[in-house]
């Protein structure tokens, strides 16, 4: 009896550059009962390492369960995301950026547990990296209708209170950045708060920036985030 080889469909996409074609995604639907788990397993095991290298193959399985939006991944993304470092975090998306994947990963596999993405948003030992990236992931699940701009705005606003959060400017001008993307002029005095009290790196985007980009059409304001994807800083932290 014919057995699916996993591993080796697993390798064969991974030489093709992460490209997959509807087939690819029809053989993973079609053996969904045995590849899941055995992918869950493998992404399940970055998390007992003490430090993390490339491997291609992970990062294929990252992206295959990004595409096909298993839910069933999101648990294990947070855990990888909540026990890696910065550098870890480089390593895995080798060849690419965490700032630019990262969010896709975390809103299309997203099932619904909030309290799972604010645990990370929140958790001050966590990689700056990961938790900028879960606020926004929250930005786009927004975007595709997926969490109401009131509940968005509520929990937004609840950051700017929260110490493991604010006493972060890289976390804290990232933030600012993401607000700005949503254009949240509801949050106007908050933003403008939090720069009098010196909690943003400004090396992101300046008060006068920023209250400019509240004003902005939309597709003016990119130019602000290229400081994500150049400057993000590498902050030390205690891996739990």
């Amino acid at each position: 009896m014919f057995k699916f080889n996993i591993d080796k469909f697993v390798a064969k996409l991974a030489k093709k550059s992460f490209e997959f074609s509807d087939r690819d995604f029809e053989t993973v639907v079609k053996h969904r009962a045995e590849i899941i788990p055995d992918f869950l397993l493998k992404l399940d095991n970055i998390t007992k390492q003490d430090s993390v290298s490339y491997n291609a193959d992970i990062l294929c399985i990252i992206f295959l369960l990004s595409d096909l939006e298993i839910k069933e991944a999101f648990p294990t993304i947070i855990k990888i995301c909540r026990h890696c470092t910065e550098d870890d975090l480089e390593n895995i998306f080798s060849g690419y950026s965490p700032v630019e994947e990262l969010n896709k990963v975390l809103s299309s596999t997203y099932n619904g547990d909030f309290s799972l993405l604010s645990e990370l948003i929140e958790g001050s030992t966590y990689s700056t990296t990961a938790r900028s990236q879960a606020i926004s992931a929250m930005n786009l699940l927004y975007e595709e209708n997926l969490m109401t701009r009131d509940f968005l705005l509520k929990y937004y606003a609840s950051l700017f209170e929260i110490k493991q959060f604010n006493s972060n400017p890289y976390l804290m001008g990232s933030f600012i950045c993401y607000l700005l993307d949503i254009e949240a002029k509801e949050l106007r005095d908050k933003i403008e708060d939090s720069y009098h009290k010196n909690l943003v790196d400004t090396g992101f985007v300046t008060l006068d920036e920023a209250m400019q980009g509240l004003e902005m059409p939309r597709k003016k304001i990119d130019l602000l985030f290229n400081h994500l994807v150049e400057n993000m800083p590498k902050v030390e932290f205690n891996r739990q």
